[in-house]
């Protein structure tokens, strides 16, 4: 997780571009690694899988190879006249909700569940990419909203219902 990713000075478009380049590198399920040389000048190979989360005021990429491996959620001011109100709620509900006991259980479900949401992740895609017609988006969302899923059914989904939900969705 990057909190306040903007990149304003060169050096921290510098910063940034390294962190995506490692990003991109980490994007596709291929066999390829990242090789890096020891001072006993062995060579040292590792695959890198991981999931990144970046929050800024500003998108702070350029490349469209990079725009295109990323979900951006965009907050927006309510301009309700409850807004205020609303807040104040929903503040107290997270409060009340998201206790360190309530974290740790909910990790340790996602975690068992992991085999669950890794099928149900090739199933989406494959329904993402029927429904939208669009390989890389199947990719990029199949885990998003196999995660999702996972919130409500600890099942694998069929294909039939993954069709059915991306297509509600």
């Amino acid at each position: 997780v990057f909190d306040e990713a903007e990149a304003n000075t060169p050096r921290a478009r510098e910063a940034l571009g390294m962190i995506l380049s490692l990003v991109r590198s980490m994007s596709s399920d291929s066999e390829s690694g990242i090789v890096k040389g020891s001072g006993a000048g062995v060579a040292k190979s590792y695959n890198l899988r991981s999931c990144f989360a970046f929050s800024s005021i500003g998108l702070g990429t350029a490349q469209a190879s990079d725009t295109s491996r990323m979900s951006v959620l965009s907050l927006h001011a309510s301009r309700a006249a409850d807004a205020i109100s609303k807040w104040e709620e929903t503040s107290k509900l997270m409060a009340g909700l998201i206790s360190d006991e309530y974290v740790d259980a909910f990790q340790s479900r996602t975690i068992a569940m992991v085999s669950v949401i890794a099928e149900n992740t090739a199933v989406f895609g494959r329904a993402v990419r029927s429904v939208l017609g669009d390989q890389r988006l199947g990719d990029q969302l199949g885990p998003l909203l196999a995660g999702a899923y996972s919130l409500s059914s600890d099942k694998v989904i069929t294909d039939a219902d993954a069709l059915t939900w991306v297509g509600q969705h």
